[in-house]
């Protein structure tokens, strides 16, 4: 991941999906943008679900964890406004992106 981030020149980190230290990074690299947080997961499937014959059940799932504890909070209206947010931003800077480097999705 860290090669991706060097093509685009952007500063990179790879860490554990721990909340807390995801924060450290985003506030450190907030003022350095465009950058890339490659975060190590905990999941069931080699790739985001596209091999399903290699499928086990994770030990965690820090995004559901995340997701309850913010619906317990009486949060989950606001953590989907702001997920939807997040991923226009993140699709319109792609797009921006690859067109500048002529890679037009």
């Amino acid at each position: 991941m860290t090669s991706l981030a060097e093509a685009f020149k952007m500063p990179a980190t790879e860490i554990a999906d721990d909340p807390w230290l995801v924060m450290h990074h985003v506030k450190r690299l907030a003022h350095h943008l465009p950058a890339l947080i490659n975060i190590q997961v905990c999941r069931g499937s080699s790739h985001a679900g596209t091999r399903k014959d290699n499928y086990k059940t994770p030990e965690w799932n820090r995004y559901a964890l995340i997701q309850r504890t913010l619906a317990e909070l009486g949060l989950t209206k606001k953590a989907k406004e702001i997920e939807e947010n997040a991923n226009r931003e993140i699709n319109i800077f792609w797009d921006k992106r690859l067109k500048e480097t002529g890679n037009v999705r």
